[in-house]
Formats: C-alpha cells, sequence, structure tokens
C-alpha cells in the first residue's frame, strides 16, 4: 500500500499522522503499540471530541507534503511558528493551547558556559537535529546537524560538541538511562503546541479546543504527561 493510498480518508474515520520515529517520552513504540506523551494527549482530545480516528505512523515531510494537498485533515503536536510559508498559511488553522514544551541547553559535564553573553557561541561546536529550526539559531556558527535528539545527546556525550538543545522531556528520558553523561542547562525556548488543523475540516476546530479545554481543566492533561515522566520531573508550567 502506496503512503497516499493509506492515507485516503474512510467515511467515517479520520486517518491520522503520528511519529514514525521513536523519540521516547513524546512519541515510541511499545509492546507493538504507538504511545507517548504527544500521542496520547492526541488521542485524548479526538476521543474528548467524539471524533473517530486511526493513526499511522507517517514521516514529518511526507505528513506535511500531504496535509497541504489536503490529505491529511490535522496533525499534533506543533507550534504555529514552525509553519510559516504562504501555502502553508493557505490551508491551516490552530487549535486552542493544547500544552507546553521547553527546550533545554545541554551540556558535557562540567562545561557549562554562561549561554546569554553576545559572543556565547563564536568558537562553539553546536550540535542540533537535522532540519529543525532554533531560536537565535543565526548565531551558531558551528552548527551540527544529527538525526535525532538520541544521536545529539550521544555525541554530546562523547566530547565532540561544546553545547545541543534538547526537548527537557527526552534530555531526562535520555538521562534516566544515561546518568551523568551530560549536563541539564537553562531553558532555551519554549513552545506552546496546537494540533494543526486543514481547513477543509475546519467545522472540527470548535470540538477539538472544547475537548482541549475540558483536558485542561478536568487535569486529564498533566495526569497523561505525568505518567510518562520519571518522578521528579518538573511539571509542564
Amino acid at each position: 500500500m502506496t503512503a497516499a493510498n493509506a492515507f485516503e480518508q474512510e467515511a467515517d474515520v479520520l486517518v491520522l499522522p503520528i511519529h514514525e520515529r521513536d523519540k521516547p517520552p513524546l512519541a515510541y513504540l511499545q509492546n507493538g503499540q504507538h504511545t507517548g506523551i504527544y500521542t496520547e494527549l492526541f488521542r485524548a482530545v479526538l476521543e474528548g471530541a467524539g471524533i473517530p480516528f486511526r493513526f499511522i505512523p507517517t514521516p514529518s515531510k511526507r505528513n506535511q507534503r500531504m496535509f497541504l494537498q489536503g490529505k491529511i485533515p490535522m496533525a499534533c503536536c506543533v507550534n504555529p511558528a514552525w509553519y510559516m510559508e504562504p501555502e502553508e498559511q493557505l490551508v491551516q488553522v490552530f487549535s486552542d493551547p493544547l500544552y507546553v514544551t521547553r527546550d533545554l541547553f545541554v551540556f558535557p559535564p562540567g562545561k557549562a558556559f554562561d549561554v546569554d553573553r553576545t559572543d556565547a557561541f563564536k568558537d562553539k561546536r553546536v550540535a542540533l537535529v537535522l532540519g529543525y529550526g532554533y531560536l537565535g539559531e543565526q548565531a551558531f556558527v558551528d552548527r551540527i546537524d544529527l538525526l535525532n535528539e538520541e544521536a545529539v545527546l550521544g555525541f554530546l556525550a562523547l566530547g565532540r560538541a561544546d553545547v545541543a538543545i534538547v526537548n527537557e522531556h527526552i534530555l531526562d528520558y535520555w538521562l534516566s538511562q544515561h546518568p551523568g553523561e551530560v549536563e541539564r542547562g537553562p531553558v532555551h525556548d519554549r513552545a506552546t503546541l496546537h494540533i494543526q488543523l486543514h481547513r477543509n475540516w475546519i467545522h472540527l476546530l470548535e470540538s477539538l479546543n472544547q475537548a482541549i479545554n475540558d483536558l485542561i481543566q478536568d487535569g486529564a492533561r498533566d495526569r497523561i504527561v505525568q505518567s510518562f515522566l520519571h518522578e521528579g520531573a518538573p511539571d509542564n508550567e
């Protein structure tokens, strides 16, 4: 079955993309089931909105291409600032905020430096995820692009970079497997996460927003998130 055929929308069930690659605890495969913070938040909103759905793991670039073509109704969990191209603006709307994520600076152990200096990154090797955009990235003169966050952290732990930027939950999970191998730094950026909805399905926006509000108000969102975090991990604020 081709990717296009896989996303032929069914009469009563929306076929929706989720992360193809493991990035625990945000999205990953466990005992043959796709789960994780982002996957379960998306699932809870859809169930709360009464929208029948079926998930298909999809590479992010293919996901966005098919979204632009109107073959995918929605995707989660994204920030509007990541999708600012004119062709994207024409076809998308965003739900109310579902969650707030934070990216942290990360250093080799004992080698943290002041990231607030104007020339902080002048002679620093900065390990980042290939294809990702970062706040203030124009200052990263020596940027090293790697496949994913796990590769970034492993590269940093070996001393092959001076600093990295990683999602805090991914960092906490990785440190639980590799204690002491890297050092947490300050917050680099915060981003609200939303559901990206194609305008062809804009009639679903109100029910999605109501489901998000209900999920937050009754504490279900925080319970979902905490169920994937190690004890003592910081709350989402």
